[in-house]
């Protein structure tokens, strides 16, 4: 469905929702569970009051334009309202991961240069209190949920803060509508701080223009979804791909059940019944382990159905990947295959998903195949914060597995002589916060904006990316090694669950492998089992690679690598060089081993 004209005319972020807001107050924006589990449905029209009077009332205590909000708290309805309300005074905000502890929250805000604070709770404003001598800019501190247990006129609810909004909106009812005339496209609307992989994260700056260009793009490239689609609000609104996400339901309409808590979110999934999903990669590794484990733990006769049928729905993606026709026989045999199984898989995921998305990291292209069999369109996305979202896309009926698919309109894509992907438009950032030295570092003279990824693009146009600039590993020997390509393979066996590829300066390559501590428990593994598994997948690794590219030694962790020991950033993209830092007992170990191809070592099993 094409975008309406009404609202492909927008120009800022707040007229691309009072647009959508005016053509369909009825619709349903939104839904979100209260603390009894009653879901409850919320109208643009009820909506747009919302932010209205959240604008209001935060214009009441000092928010102008150019001034800075910061947002910090779980994926609610309230972050967007606190989000557009900001937006509509010419402000801009600052998100801050849930996942962050006071300390990083303090430095985003400090940053920003940010005057308001929102947290999503009482336990949250309390902890950052902790420390309040550090963050002296903030003036304001306002709780969406819960009391503001502190006193004084510093602190205040989101239901404060309605109610002096509703009552400005009552004597000065043109208030709103002079402020949204002052925002422009080149004024600010978010900063999203990247995760901080390699240092201290930076501010991305997207101007109001830059958000309008990358979700309508995205739309007008994938015009599938409208009004009569639903998905799940679940990734951090901090990052990227679920504000661009956030931003592309206002313009298609697609309405959103709101989940706070991941852990809620398969359960939202059977109960709400979406029709789209959004995800990181790790999100669907989950999903499949949990899927192979029902099926290995299945009957023989069970098995054989199962894979019986996945091989037809291989078969059938593979001829649509080609745009060939399906033969009758084919045909009959994926309706019955349909039936006996893939009805029951799409089941586990509420029933109506038709479309799946997949960005922000690498993803194994086995697995995009895996959930296409089944007759779910799954679709992988690329992108990144400076590029305000998705850059590339696969469509339904025009796609390639194992790439990210082909420009967003409005996006000039090149590879620079030394493989990087170089990108060019109006959804290219604004530059990083108060880092004029870093922003010139990656956008040239010509406009060209350097991902940092490396790449190629095939003869139709459809982008392959092959790792992070950052990521190349030089080895001793001189050989530039892309690991992300090795990990997807260790990767692929269902017991694998994180794979980290090591060996910068270093005469050969080594791996930390962290166990999927489900499969380990239900198969009941003993160490040796483990280790006989693991000794298999890096032999069978190493037949698929380069000799320079094999794996000589191999480590297995005790835990998965997590975002509260700092290996993952909080979009789940493993940080390397912490995880390093973290095992480099395992790391010394493994070179002062030496060469030993197929051999490895479990620190301990009990994953």
């Amino acid at each position: 469905m094409a975008v309406h004209p009404t609202i492909s005319q927008a120009k800022t972020v707040p007229e691309l929702f009072m647009a959508r807001a005016r053509l369909t107050p009825a619709l349903v924006a939104y839904e979100y569970q209260d603390e009894e589990k009653i879901w409850h449905a919320v109208t643009y029209d009820e909506y747009a009051i919302q932010v209205k009077k959240a604008a209001l009332g935060l214009h009441s205590f000092g928010i102008e334009k150019d001034s800075c909000v910061a947002i910090w708290g779980n994926t609610t309805p309230e972050w967007t309202v606190l989000d557009l309300g900001t937006l509509a005074l010419g402000a801009h905000v600052a998100g801050i991961y849930q996942t962050c502890t006071p300390e990083q929250a303090a430095y985003i805000i400090n940053d920003s240069r940010a005057t308001v604070l929102c947290c999503d709770s009482p336990e949250r404003l309390d902890s950052i209190l902790e420390i309040r001598e550090q963050i002296p800019n903030v003036v304001k501190f306002v709780v969406w949920s819960g009391q503001a247990q502190t006193e004084g006129d510093n602190y205040t609810t989101l239901d404060a803060v309605y109610e002096d909004g509703g009552r400005i909106l009552k004597e000065q009812p043109e208030l709103f509508d002079t402020m949204l005339t002052k925002v422009t496209p080149e004024t600010y609307a978010n900063l999203v701080y990247t995760s901080g992989t390699t240092g201290p994260p930076k501010g991305v700056v997207l101007s109001n223009g830059n958000c309008v260009a990358a979700s309508v793009n995205a739309c007008e490239h994938a015009p599938f979804f409208d009004d009569t689609d639903t998905t799940i609000a679940y990734l951090p609104l901090s990052h990227v791909a679920e504000y661009m996400g956030f931003l592309t339901r206002i313009i298609c309409g697609v309405g959103a059940y709101f989940c706070d808590d991941f852990q809620k979110m398969p359960g939202t999934l059977t109960a709400k019944k979406p029709t789209a999903l959004l995800g990181v990669p790790r999100v669907y590794e989950k999903v499949h382990q949990k899927i192979v484990q029902g099926v290995d733990n299945g009957s023989p006769a069970a098995k054989r159905i199962f894979h019986w049928a996945h091989d037809i729905g291989t078969r059938v993606v593979r001829l649509k990947e080609q745009k060939k026709a399906i033969p009758p026989a084919l045909a009959l045999q994926h309706a019955i295959a349909d039936a006996l199984v893939f009805s029951k898989v799409r089941a586990r995921l509420g029933g109506n998903v038709r479309i799946m998305f997949t960005a922000a990291a690498p993803i194994d292209p086995r697995l995009i195949e895996f959930f296409m069999a089944f007759g779910i369109k799954f679709l992988e996305a690329y992108g990144l914060s400076e590029t305000s979202g998705a850059s590339h896309a696969n469509l339904p009926e025009d796609f390639r597995i194992g790439t990210v698919g082909k420009p967003m309109r409005g996006v000039e894509q090149m590879i620079a002589e030394d493989g990087e992907i170089l990108l060019r438009g109006d959804l290219i950032f604004t530059g990083y916060l108060n880092l004029p030295d870093a922003t010139a570092e990656v956008i040239d003279a010509d406009g060209w904006f350097h991902t940092g990824d490396i790449g190629e693009i095939d003869e139709d146009g459809f982008l392959r990316i092959t790792d992070r600039k950052k990521n190349l590993l030089i080895t001793a020997g001189g050989k530039n090694v892309a690991p992300a390509g090795i990990e997807t393979l260790i990767k692929r066996e269902t017991c694998v669950s994180q794979a980290v590829v090591i060996g910068d300066r270093q005469p050969f390559l080594t791996a930390l492998i962290a166990l999927s501590p489900d499969y380990v428990e239900s198969e009941g593994l003993t160490e040796e089992a483990i280790k006989a598994r693991i000794d298999r997948i890096i032999a069978d690794t190493n037949t698929q690679v380069a000799r320079y590219e094999q794996i000589k030694q191999y480590r297995i962790v005790p835990r998965e690598f997590g975002i509260e020991e700092g290996e993952m950033t909080p979009t789940m993209k493993l940080k390397r060089n912490v995880i390093i830092k973290n095992w480099q007992h395992l790391v010394d170990e493994m070179y002062g081993a030496g060469e030993h191809t197929g051999s490895g070592k479990a620190e301990t099993v009990n994953a």
